[in-house]
């Protein structure tokens, strides 16, 4: 109580009806450089209303699979947030258009596209 009101703080919660689905939502990643021959770290952000983050599933997409292959990341779910390590093909270089995909157990999903560019 301040000076005899009772103050309330209204908190916008995404709400989600009962047998409903709503896709993911995924933040942004920035594009990176780096090196060949050395992975880099991807720090992204996930939320799913319906779907808790040890059952949302994760994909990479290569728009030029000879410098990064599609399977070529690991993903640890063990934290707050996901972190993605991608590992580029042994001495390939190139710029490459990366798209990750994360879908619920729905099958909504949500995507976003960065680059990554491997220097010689």
């Amino acid at each position: 109580m301040v000076g005899g009101s009772v103050i309330f703080r209204y908190i916008d919660w995404p709400y989600s009806p009962a047998n409903t689905n709503t896709a993911p939502s995924i933040s942004a990643i920035s594009d990176r450089s780096g090196p060949v021959d050395v992975p880099f770290v991807i720090l992204f952000m996930v939320s799913d209303l319906e779907t808790p983050l040890s059952k949302l599933a994760f994909r990479l997409s290569s728009s030029d699979p000879k410098v990064i292959p599609n399977g070529g990341v690991t993903y640890d779910r063990t934290g707050i947030n996901p972190v993605a390590t991608v590992t580029a093909r042994a001495h390939a270089t190139g710029t490459v258009t990366l798209t990750l995909r994360v879908t619920d157990e729905g099958g909504l999903f949500a995507e976003t596209p960065f680059t990554v560019t491997i220097t010689p």
